[in-house]
């Protein structure tokens, strides 16, 4: 199992949720040096089972965290169920 990644479960009153989550510590310094850049791989096994709830028309939420060793410097992005489908099915 890859370890740069954690798959939870949620369920709200108002909804159900599947956070697929995928973490990375170490960021790049972008082409002109002016801002930092944070390259997340998905292995096959990853794209895998991101298509297959896909497929089962899970509410996928997709969570890139990057992570810095002071906390309050990390950064995180969400993407919802829609932008999810938009990106891995082209």
């Amino acid at each position: 199992m890859d370890s740069s990644r954690q798959i939870y479960d949620f369920t709200t009153d108002n909804t159900n949720f599947r956070l697929f989550i995928k973490y990375r510590t170490k960021r790049r310094l972008g082409k002109n040096g002016n801002y930092h850049s944070w390259h997340f791989t998905f292995s096959k096994d990853d794209l895998d089972e991101i298509f297959g709830f896909l497929d089962e028309e899970y509410n996928l939420l997709l969570a890139l965290v990057c992570g810095e060793e002071k906390l309050y410097e990390s950064e995180y992005a969400v993407l919802n169920s829609e932008k999810n489908k938009a990106i891995f099915r082209k």
